[in-house]
């Protein structure tokens, strides 16, 4: 770099300086002039930060919490909205899965032995047929196929019947077909994967291993909009009860567990979830006020803080 050079840089370097001072300058004056008169009047600075915090809070009260999802993160002016908005106020009626989950635990095998179909036919009576749960309220809510309420469940192999199942002495190869109708099933066949899980087979297509077993009915969704909060109220009773029904169920096949699965249940989940940060803000909140107020503390009354650290939270 030539003597020219160096200069400019020098120069440029100074004017850069005295505007940095300038700023500077400008920024400790206001705060000094600030700060000595929230020192002249503490109480009136007191006053009306809490004054302004209540009036930029003044929004909380119009606050409504939302619990469509669709609401929350899909557009409401997109074509997809709209398009669906069509569908729905033109277009059939909306329907809800209510689902049981029967699975072995361990190592354990559905196949030893006839408990776990005896356990799932105890349980679709006492659902559908013994009006056990939600006093038989499923005969109302649920879709219709042809020979009664939509469903599927490997009970379908024998059409519902334990007496035609206790009947059958080849259970497992009646179990084992691929190919079967089934007038409860909305689609008029049952489709293994869908109702068997963890399935192994032979050579010659016979199961020699099946680890879950899943029970689905299809019901009817009449959803209303009560201000912002839009739900079923019908079924969701009835889910809750399935619910609280299958948690509660005895199996007799030794390392089952029946897990219901609903929609009540997932909505329920998530406002669990926001229930728990909500609590979880406020204790923050808490011991942020605290530790403020200690540390802006002191014994002497005219030099402690503790006020302003109240009021800074």
């Amino acid at each position: 770099m030539d003597d020219k050079q160096k200069a400019a840089s020098k120069g440029e370097d100074r004017y850069l300086k005295k505007l940095s001072d300038k700023v500077n300058g400008c920024l400790e004056n206001s705060y000094s002039r600030l700060g000595e008169t929230i020192a002249d009047r503490p109480k009136l600075t007191i006053f009306l930060t809490l004054l302004l915090t209540a009036c930029l809070g003044l929004g909380w009260l119009r606050l409504e919490v939302e619990e469509r999802a669709d609401k929350l993160y899909t557009s409401q002016n997109s074509e997809a909205t709209d398009d669906r908005d069509f569908v729905d106020d033109n277009f059939g009626e909306s329907v809800r899965f209510v689902t049981m989950y029967y699975t072995a635990d361990g190592g354990r095998n559905f196949l030893e032995n006839r408990n776990a179909i005896r356990d799932m036919f105890r349980f679709y009576e006492d659902v559908e047929l013994n009006g056990v749960v939600d006093n038989g309220d499923l005969q109302d809510l649920c879709i219709r196929a042809d020979a009664g309420c939509a469903k599927e469940s490997v009970l379908g192999f024998w059409q519902y019947n334990q007496t035609t199942f206790e009947a059958d002495e080849d259970w497992i190869v009646t179990l084992s077909q691929t190919d079967v109708d089934d007038d409860f099933a909305l689609s008029g066949e049952i489709e293994p994967e869908n109702v068997m899980g963890t399935v192994t087979r032979d050579e010659s297509g016979n199961l020699t291993s099946v680890r879950a077993f899943r029970f689905q009915w299809i019901i009817e969704e009449n959803l209303e909009l009560d201000g912002r909060v839009e739900s079923d109220p019908e079924a969701e009773d009835f889910e809750e009860d399935f619910t609280d029904y299958t948690k509660s169920f005895e199996e007799t096949f030794d390392g089952g567990e029946m897990r219901p699965l609903t929609s009540w249940r997932y909505d329920e989940v998530i406002s669990e979830a926001f229930d728990y940060d909500a609590q979880l803000t406020a204790v923050a909140y808490v011991i942020l006020t605290i530790y403020a107020c200690v540390v802006l503390s002191s014994r002497s009354k005219l030099y402690s803080r503790s006020v302003l650290g109240l009021a800074a939270v």
